[in-house]
């Protein structure tokens, strides 16, 4: 244990995740003064100074206004079948083996997925 931090329960905490919320509540630990660190994000601690939380990346920042617009314009079912077409180019693009390669499906989405497209991907 560190002797500069005292481990006290937090008892909101707790009984949060005791009744089912599967998680303490949102940004702290089952300990008092002890933050979580968000998944995609980082602690930058400097001697002396405060703690800065960071982002790895927004994903504002990937975001192509233009190809908004333009999927905006298109009918739901034209929206549909461009991420069909693009999910299964980028499966295909990931098949590659030395050896034929056998699958068992787990019934979930990506069975359905397969099923549904009658086995179009290799």
């Amino acid at each position: 244990m560190r002797p500069w931090i005292r481990f006290e329960p937090d008892l909101l905490s707790i009984s949060s995740y005791l009744q089912g919320r599967q998680e303490p509540v949102k940004g702290f630990s089952f300990f008092k003064h002890i933050k979580l660190v968000a998944p995609g994000s980082f602690i930058t601690v400097q001697h002396g100074g405060q703690a800065r939380y960071s982002r790895f990346f927004s994903l504002g920042e990937f975001w192509d206004t233009g190809e908004v617009d333009r999927l905006k314009r298109l009918k739901p079912q034209q929206v549909v079948d461009e991420v069909e077409e693009m999910l299964l180019k980028s499966t295909k693009a990931q098949l590659l083996a030395d050896a034929p390669v056998g699958a068992l499906c787990s019934g979930g989405v990506d069975f359905f997925d397969r099923r549904r497209h009658g086995l179009k991907v290799p």
